[in-house]
């Protein structure tokens, strides 16, 4: 009967470590996550419109962008998909590029 409390007491232990090694994620996170058709759309946030989520962490999440970065990516992970980082975050010749792309579209200056 002790070694049988003795585990379940080691159990609640690891189970409550590894519950308070979880953090939440920065606020800003849950907003961008919002942008997308449903914050359950993990296909659509971690790579099909992968570019629309990193912008909106950049300038949404500051201050906690590294943290918010890395809680979408490692919830990615847990869905099973991969992040591709070169289409989150593009180069800023690639961002320049597509603005003035974007511009010559739509008619603007």
């Amino acid at each position: 009967m002790v070694a049988f409390k003795n585990v379940v007491a080691l159990a609640a232990i690891a189970l409550s470590s590894l519950v308070a090694a979880q953090a939440p994620p920065p606020a800003c996170v849950l907003a961008c996550v919002n942008e997308a058709s449903s914050p359950s759309a993990y296909k659509e946030i971690c790579e099909t419109k992968v570019s629309t989520t990193w912008t909106c962490l950049k300038s949404s999440c500051s201050d906690a962008y590294d943290d918010a970065s890395k809680h979408v990516q490692e919830r990615c992970k847990a869905e099973g998909l991969t992040v591709d980082m070169k289409k989150a975050v593009p180069a800023k010749k690639e961002e320049k590029e597509d603005k003035e792309e974007d511009k010559k579209e739509t008619g603007s200056s």
